[in-house]
């Protein structure tokens, strides 16, 4: 073996560090300089406690509230019907450590460790996404430029692994107990930059899969009594501090998600339903709820059947969802030709698809050209072809355009008009109503978006021409052109009359038309529900029913509606974060992409009191 000499070593070296020396700037080395630390909106030291009961299914808490939640409730803000997007575990304590729903935070499942897989996650997502994802409320308050600091107490595991860890101290046991008895010591010995103090408690969690999640059960209910006795002690706690009249406590309980029957993990009401309070001794009490819908994703095509566009070509190995009804003649009630009036009304959220076969332009982006979201109208013709040679079928269709609008396409069998619709949004709900009706031997047409008419135009074909035998369809058909169409919809109605702006703003507010209601003779049918592989029509007309392929999987959110009721919507999971940083006056920056903003200011005349400058 070669070996060099230490001496032509240490010389190198030597002239080297000379080269260096002499031919590198020199630089001043200013003392350190540190800030004052900005004056705060508040005299008195604020500080959050977050406790989260994995697993309190909120539906059964409110059926039988255990004594110290009961007496949290005068001084709260709270809601028994909140809703996570999601009810496995890392997506829905994403949600509270983010503020952000699973769509922006990407994580999906029920594990933190990026290598996991999630087979269940219906948007493809390759694994679950890590904990660092994301930027948690604890690095937000250790980067705030203040000196605030955090800790997160936990069973041992994957939350406290992934998540917790970013907290300025990590207590990691074993039980809930301890879960308890360390945090009481926390709270005892938190000085004057401990900020945040976040909880996690699972026993009631384990107690309903062990037997079920609901009150009614001995071991479910006998979990959520011991974790109330849990949150006594740590209420004691917090108003046994020393300094407690010199502070200002912003206290959070919340469970993550619920459960139905001894499961959890799906998209059911019960497993997403969640509890939450915010609770301080000078709150008025408020109690929130609302209304909900189910909803379907529609997505994807038929089975084996490739799609080939400008040397593009795509193969799904299975059907994807969408609506089809009977045809025939039992499908009249739909046919404008028939009825001589017709308005299509429907909530849609556009999801950004995927994987597209089309121009790579269009990959990844809401971009759609003329594919419909439902029609009347024959499937095929418009496969890899232009608008221009598509086969002119009777019929009609409403279609997507472009990133920002609907369309309108009606075709006589010769001809194909369309109108374009402005005011599309994507990844948010919108409601849509689009009513037709004869004008002499032209077709009046007025489309609304959220309550607003974005268009109104006499279409040059005749009513008459539209008269077609074709069934129903909700979501894709053979109507193809640049990239397939992902989004979700809900609440489709059809009525036998071309409805009046005003009637359009009426029924956008109903979600069910009650029986005396003047346009209740009007409804054809109303699709909002399912039941297997069944889209049922509200109105109770099993003949109306449209049939669901591929694996149609129904969710649940808080109704889209355009009306306010003057209450406050629910909370939800993704509130949280925001009120944090509102209670520990943090600046809120737009990049940090929360779901959600503060609501607690609008509540401060009843706890800011004595408590400003």
């Amino acid at each position: 073996m070669k070996t060099m000499n230490l001496n032509k070593i240490f010389l190198a070296c030597s002239l080297s560090l000379l080269v260096l020396a002499s031919s590198c700037r020199k630089f001043p080395d200013p003392p350190l300089v540190f800030e004052e630390e900005p004056e705060l909106a508040f005299k008195k030291d604020r500080k959050v406690l977050l406790v989260v009961v994995e697993g309190l299914n909120g539906i059964e808490l409110e059926k039988d509230t255990p004594p110290t939640i009961k007496s949290m409730l005068a001084n709260s803000k709270y809601t028994f019907n909140g809703l996570s997007d999601g009810s496995k575990d890392a997506l829905t304590w994403s949600n509270i450590l983010s503020g952000q729903w699973s769509d922006v935070h990407n994580v999906h499942g029920n594990s933190f460790d990026p290598e996991d897989i999630d087979d269940d996650d219906i948007h493809d997502h390759e694994g679950t996404g890590g904990a660092e994802g994301f930027v948690s409320i604890f690095q937000r308050v250790n980067e705030v430029g203040r000196k605030m600091t955090s800790v997160a107490i936990g069973n041992k595991g994957d939350l406290t692994d992934y998540a917790f860890k970013y907290a300025d101290k990590l207590v990691e046991v074993d039980s809930d107990q301890k879960v308890k008895d360390s945090t009481v010591n926390v709270i005892k010995s938190m000085d004057a930059h401990a900020s945040l103090a976040v909880v996690q408690f699972s026993d009631v969690r384990k107690a309903g899969l062990a037997n079920a999640f609901s009150m009614s059960n001995a071991g479910y209910k006998a979990a959520v009594d011991k974790t109330d006795g849990y949150v006594k002690e740590l209420l004691d706690a917090v108003k046994g501090r020393s300094t407690y009249d010199k502070e200002d406590w912003l206290i959070i309980l919340t469970s993550n998600h619920g459960g139905i029957e001894n499961k959890y993990g799906s998209d059911s009401f019960e497993e997403l339903n969640t509890f939450t309070l915010y609770y301080h001794p000078l709150f008025k009490t408020q109690k929130t709820s609302a209304d909900l819908m189910n909803y379907l994703r529609f997505h994807g095509w038929y089975a084996n059947e490739t799609i080939t566009t400008n040397s593009k070509s795509i193969s799904y190995p299975e059907t994807g969802v969408h609506a089809v009804s009977a045809g025939g003649a039992g499908d009249d009630v739909y046919n404008i030709a028939k009825t001589g009036e017709l308005t299509i009304e429907f909530k849609i959220n556009f999801y950004k698809p995927l994987e597209l076969p089309n121009f790579s332009a269009y990959v990844n982006t809401y971009s759609f050209w003329y594919q419909n979201i439902l029609s009347k109208d024959k499937e095929g013709g418009w496969v890899g072809a232009t608008v221009a040679s598509a086969v002119q079928t009777p019929g009609w269709s409403v279609n997507a355009y472009s990133s920002d609008s609907y369309g309108i396409t009606l075709q006589d069998g010769k001809t194909t008009k369309s109108v374009r619709i402005p005011g599309r949004k994507n990844q948010t709900w919108q409601h849509v109503a689009i009513t037709l009706k004869k004008s002499g031997t032209k077709t009046m047409m007025m489309a609304f978006v959220d309550g607003i008419k974005q268009a109104q135009e006499e279409m040059e074909v005749n009513v008459a021409d539209l008269d077609n035998i074709e069934p129903i369809i909700l979501g894709f058909s053979r109507r193809f052109q640049y990239g397939l169409l992902d989004f979700y919809m809900t609440d489709v109605r059809f009525w036998n009359k071309a409805l009046a702006d005003s009637e359009v703003s009426q029924v956008a507010c109903l979600a069910d038309l009650p029986n005396n209601h003047a346009l209740n003779g009007n409804l054809i049918s109303a699709f909002r529900k399912s039941e297997g592989n069944k889209l049922k029509d509200a109105k109770g007309n099993a003949a109306r029913d449209l049939s669901l392929t591929g694996t149609p999987v129904q969710k649940t959110a808080f109704n889209y509606t355009l009306c306010s009721s003057g209450n406050v919507l629910p909370y939800s999971l993704v509130d949280i974060a925001p009120q944090i940083y509102y209670w520990l006056d943090m600046p809120i920056a737009d990049a940090w992409l929360l779901s959600s903003k503060p609501f607690l200011n609008n509540y401060e005349v009843e706890f800011m009191q004595e408590q400003t400058k």
